[in-house]
Parts: C-alpha cells; sequence; structure tokens
C-alpha cells in the first residue's frame, strides 16, 4: 500500500470502528447484513491497498443501507483514485445527511473540500434578453464581461448579478458542480428611452439627475418619473416631467417662448352674457396679456355671477369656457322660509299644551295629550324640512369652469 493509500485507510479505519457500534438504519434485516457485509469487505480490500475494489463495495453497502459515514468512506477512496469531482460530490452529500455525532468527521470532510476547491473548476453560461448585460460574480466591483458570457468557476454557491445598464438589477444563486456546466438565463426588462428636442436648437437641457445637453437630448433610462429644466438666455425656462415606460421610446419636443411673448387669454361663455378680464370689458374673442396672473369675471342676467384668478404663461394660449349657474326664486325661498317658522312656532305651542295635558291625572286629557304630541312632531318636522329648502333655494351654486392651455408655437 503506497503512502496515500495508508493516509486513506487511517482515515476510513476510525469510521469504520464507529460505524461498527451505530444502530441499524435500514428496516430489513438481510439487507442491513448485506451492507455490512460489503462496508466490512472494502474496508478489507483498503487495507490490502486496493482502492477499486474497496470503493466498489463501498458503493454496493451504500445502495443497500444509505448511511453517511459510507458516503465518508467513498469520498477518501474516490479522492485517493484522483476522482476528484466524484470525490467533491460525494462530501457534499455527506455533509447533507451526516448525523450530530458526525461532528469530527465533519470538520475533516470540510477540509478536504477546501482543498479540492482550490484545484477544481466548473463552468457556467449566462445569459440574458435582451443581451448585452453586465455580470458580476459573488460581489464583484467590475463586470466578468457581458451577456452572453462563459465563466470558469470554483465549485459551490456563487451569487451572479446581472445588470442592464442604468435599468434593473437580477441576482441570483447559481451552483457550480465539478466539470459541469451551470446555465442562468434571466429576463431583463426592456430599459425606456427618452428623446427630447428642443427650439431654439441651442438651448439646454438638465436632466435632474445625469450630464445636461444641448439642442437634443438622448438616453436610455430607468422606469419611472424624469425631469428635465429646458432654458436658455432671453426665453422662459421650461420644466417638462416624463414617465418612463418599460421598453418604450419618449420623445418630446420643447418651444421656448421669449419672455416678452404675450399670453393670449379667450373666455368663453352665454351670448348674453358680461365677461371682463382684469376688471376691463373682454369684447374681442381673445387678448394679449403678459405672463402672470390675471383676474377673470363673467355675469349674466338672472344668472349667479363668477370671480376668479387665472395665472398664464409667456406664449401660451388659454381658453376658459364659464358656465354659470341660474339665480332661483326669491320669492319661493321667502314662502318656504315663512312657512318652515310657522309649522315650527306652531309645533311648539301644540307641543306646551300636550306637555300639559299629559301630565293630568284626567284619562281624556292623557289621551288628548298623546294626540297633540303627534301633532308636536309632525309640525316641527315639516318647518325644518321647509327651512332646509328654502336655504337650499337661495344658496348660489358654483359656476362650471374648464381651463384649456396650448403652448404657441412662434
Amino acid at each position: 500500500m503506497s503512502r496515500g493509500s495508508a493516509s486513506v485507510a487511517g482515515a476510513v479505519i476510525i469510521a469504520s470502528l464507529v460505524l461498527a457500534r451505530s444502530p441499524a438504519a435500514a428496516d430489513d434485516a438481510s439487507e442491513l447484513r448485506a451492507a455490512e457485509r460489503e462496508y466490512q469487505a472494502g474496508f478489507k480490500a483498503l487495507e490490502a491497498g486496493d482502492c477499486p475494489t474497496a470503493l466498489a463495495h463501498y458503493q454496493r453497502s451504500y445502495a443497500l443501507a444509505p448511511r453517511p459515514r459510507t458516503l465518508f468512506n467513498m469520498a477518501v477512496c474516490q479522492e485517493e483514485l484522483g476522482q476528484s469531482a466524484a470525490a467533491w460530490r460525494s462530501y457534499q452529500d455527506f455533509l447533507r445527511d451526516a448525523e450530530p455525532r458526525d461532528a469530527a468527521i465533519v470538520e475533516r470532510a470540510r477540509t478536504r473540500l477546501d482543498l479540492l476547491r482550490a484545484r477544481l473548476r466548473g463552468r457556467a453560461f449566462v445569459d440574458s434578453t435582451p443581451s448585452g448585460a453586465s455580470v458580476y460574480v459573488d460581489g464583484d466591483q467590475r463586470p466578468r464581461g457581458t451577456t452572453p458570457l462563459a465563466l470558469v468557476l470554483t465549485p459551490g454557491t456563487h451569487r451572479i448579478r446581472v445588470v442592464a445598464g442604468d435599468g434593473p438589477v437580477v441576482e441570483r444563486a447559481l451552483e457550480i458542480d465539478p466539470d459541469g456546466v451551470a446555465t442562468l438565463s434571466v429576463e431583463m426588462a426592456a430599459p425606456a428611452s427618452i428623446t427630447i428636442e428642443v427650439e431654439p436648437a441651442d438651448a439646454h437641457i438638465r436632466p435632474a439627475v445625469g450630464a445636461p445637453a444641448r439642442g437634443r437630448f438622448h438616453a436610455e433610462v430607468a422606469t419611472g418619473r424624469h425631469v428635465f429644466a429646458v432654458s436658455r438666455d432671453g426665453y422662459a425656462t421650461r420644466e417638462v416631467a416624463i414617465d418612463a415606460a418599460p421598453g418604450r421610446a419618449h420623445t418630446e419636443r420643447i418651444v421656448l417662448q421669449p419672455l416678452d411673448t404675450p399670453a393670449r387669454v379667450r373666455v368663453v361663455s352665454a351670448p348674453d352674457a358680461r365677461v371682463a378680464l382684469d376688471r376691463v370689458p373682454l369684447t374681442l374673442s381673445m387678448r394679449d396679456v403678459p405672463g402672470g396672473t390675471h383676474e377673470v369675471s363673467v355675469e349674466r342676467p338672472g344668472h349667479h355671477g363668477y370671480r376668479g384668478s387665472l395665472a398664464v404663461a409667456a406664449g401660451e394660449d388659454v381658453t376658459v369656457t364659464v358656465e354659470l349657474s341660474p339665480r332661483r326664486s326669491r320669492t319661493l325661498a321667502w314662502g318656504l322660509t315663512g312657512a318652515g317658522a310657522g309649522a315650527l312656532t306652531a309645533g311648539g305651542v301644540i307641543g306646551v299644551l300636550a306637555l300639559r295635558d299629559v301630565t293630568s291625572p284626567v284619562s281624556a286629557d292623557h289621551d288628548r295629550g298623546k294626540s297633540r304630541a303627534l301633532v308636536a312632531d309632525a309640525l316641527i318636522v315639516a318647518g325644518a324640512v321647509a327651512l332646509y329648502a328654502a336655504w337650499r333655494t337661495s344658496r348660489p351654486a358654483g359656476a362650471a369652469v374648464t381651463i384649456e392651455r396650448r403652448p404657441r408655437t412662434p
């Protein structure tokens, strides 16, 4: 037996002696005895320096009674025979199935795995849709390459991170087996793109995050909201917000307005309405005004009036549509108010009489008091309803206002 075989035999002897004392793991007594015979035959073959025969006996023993320590002996024999990949897998299987009483052997198995890991290699193939994503392994600061990518890695579990530019990040655990090929294919959400063209062509485009551009901006971006400021000396600055959707190309054309370009305001209402802009009657369909806040008022006979403020930007066309609500009859409101007050007063008087009657010891007075109480309740309810109706009738209804804005192209 060689020096290496002798060291292997020493490792197996300890496992064999402990195994002989361990309780049987198989239910069938005959299979258990056969497994023990194969196990002892393997031990004797190993003592004689015959590792191939010993491994064959251990494999048959494990097939009859799958005991963790048999796996350990198989791994030792496989390592001695130069079957490093098979030894790696047997050590891994042993660690997976090891029992608490195997603590000492577990440490030896881990040591052997560390030594095997240093010289064994497995292969991995990483791909993504779309391709061209960067691939990072186990916290690398720099990518190993872009998909599709073939990697050579040590055995064991590795964290693979796939990054598509500024877009999504996908992270997966990949188990590398010696002499094997592990594959990983990930679906990456297609990035969005934003293109902004401006007029004048030398205007500056400044994104909230990232490098500015001049005249034209184009980039692939992450999904979500992106905000840009477009500016040029002598022109009003515009702010643009674009909600980027996955895989969608967003194109925006921005026309800046000179600071001295007026806004145009048009107020649409009924033909007989009196319209005023900044308290000046609006006789034409549209008026030029400077950018800022202006006052719009609309009055119409028989309707409630409207007065509100309107903010406009330079170079903007604004159309304000106002629909006034008609005034309700004052006579009806006063009539309902009088009826409600009278009903409440009558209900109160009858309620006092009813209270007096129901406290009378005379039975006839008591019955009359209950009838009067019902009448009083009805009058009070009717009075409250009439007053509410009067309030609703006299209450002015708000005007319906619609504002449409459109930037004007010079």
